[in-house]
């Protein structure tokens, strides 16, 4: 009987001892598990800042785009425009005659609505918007201002 007792308390400790060494081997396991992900897992605040600084460089690099392409100065009237207008607003006739010799010191459309936008009483008319201005010029150049087609 001593000896069956015996037998049974070294085979409960060698069980206790196997039970220990796969607790100790599965808890290394886990640590070397827990070890790999967090090598290759960004944490949530790093993340939150990576993308906050991301966001800032964008916002900074649209700003520095726009203030360099707000510093593209408007077209300006030349000279020789706005004379050409000026003349047109003393003609005293009601014709588009004095308005459409404006067409060639302008040069181009822009210029030509520039000057209209700046001098509107040329050639007798009150007023032009800008859709009215390109309508007269429409008119001039199917009257053949080809040189101004392009603009």
């Amino acid at each position: 009987m001593e000896a069956r007792r015996r037998a049974a308390r070294e085979l409960q400790e060698e069980q206790r001892w196997q039970e220990e060494i796969e607790r100790e081997l599965d808890a290394e396991d886990q640590r070397a598990a827990a070890e790999k992900r967090s090598r290759g897992k960004w944490s949530r605040v790093e993340i939150v800042f990576g993308s906050l600084a991301s966001l800032a460089v964008v916002v900074i690099g649209v700003g520095i785009v726009g203030a360099i392409a707000g510093q593209t100065s408007a077209p300006q009237l030349s000279a020789a425009c706005s004379d050409a207008m000026i003349a047109a607003e003393n003609e005293s006739s009601e014709s588009e005659v004095a308005l459409l010799a404006t067409l060639d010191q302008c040069g181009s459309s822009e210029q030509w609505i520039l000057g209209i936008q700046e001098h509107p009483t040329a050639g007798s008319f009150t007023s032009y918007s800008r859709a009215e201005a390109i309508d007269f010029l429409d008119l001039a150049c199917i009257r053949g201002a080809p040189e101004l087609r392009a603009g």
